[in-house]
């Protein structure tokens, strides 16, 4: 059976060339690309069975609750809130964890735009 040619690695400007099923040479292919490990669990990082049943009672306890984000021009977003977001993240304070206090809820988009992240 013949053997497919060697590809180059697919990290920006690495001239490594690789074979078989991976897609980066052994200096590029870091823990991320390996399914995540590396990464702790959910439930090590505070998002345990205590934190579901709470985000639950929360968001149950104000129901048809409107995201609280409001972004940088004054406008409000008004849609259904269904994540609930620590203002003070739980790595730098974990005692707040499951403090009412401490969350508030937002919409997914809205969540996503706090933390940086861009999802279409």
């Amino acid at each position: 059976m013949p053997y497919a040619p060697p590809r180059p690695c697919t990290s920006p400007g690495c001239p490594a060339l690789v074979t078989g099923r991976v897609s980066r040479c052994e200096e590029h292919y870091t823990p991320r690309y390996r399914g995540g490990a590396g990464r702790p669990s959910a439930s090590k990082q505070g998002y345990d069975a205590k934190w579901r049943k709470f985000r639950k009672a929360q968001l149950a306890r104000t129901e048809n609750a409107i995201c609280c984000w409001i972004d940088r021009n004054g406008q409000r977003c008004w849609q259904p809130a269904t994540v609930l977001d620590h203002i003070v993240p739980v790595k730098e304070a974990p005692h707040l964890r499951l403090d009412p206090e401490n969350v508030r809820g937002l919409c997914a988009a809205c969540h996503n735009r706090r933390h940086g992240r861009e999802w279409s």
